[in-house]
C-alpha cells in the first residue's frame, strides 16, 4: 500500500510540475524538509524524477522557514537546442 502511495504522490507531483513549466520557466519549491526537519523523501522522488528533463538544484537561502529548513529545489526548464527541437518550434537564432 505504501508504494501504492508514493507512486501516486510522484505521479502528482512530476506532473504538475510539468503543467507549472507551460507558462514558466522556473519552479521553487521551499522548505524541502518534513516537519522533523528530515530529508522530505516525496522531495528526492521528485528530484530523481526531474533530472532526465530538467536542471535541477538545491540552494542554500538565508532564510530557516523552521530548524533546519534552509534550503529550497530549484527547478529550471532546459531550453536547449534539442529541446526546443523537440516542441516543434523553428529558431534560428539559437
Amino acid at each position: 500500500m505504501n508504494q501504492i502511495r508514493e507512486n501516486k504522490d510522484n505521479y502528482v507531483w512530476t506532473n504538475a510540475i510539468d503543467e507549472m513549466f507551460r507558462v514558466c520557466r522556473e519552479i521553487r519549491i521551499f522548505p524541502v524538509v518534513d516537519l522533523d526537519a528530515n530529508n522530505a523523501e516525496v522531495i528526492n522522488n521528485v528530484i530523481d524524477c526531474c533530472k532526465s528533463k530538467y536542471y535541477v538544484e538545491t540552494v542554500k537561502t538565508n532564510y530557516e522557514f523552521q530548524k533546519g529548513a534552509d534550503k529550497l529545489l530549484v527547478i529550471k526548464k532546459c531550453e536547449t537546442k534539442e529541446y526546443i527541437a523537440n516542441l516543434g518550434i523553428n529558431n534560428n537564432n539559437l
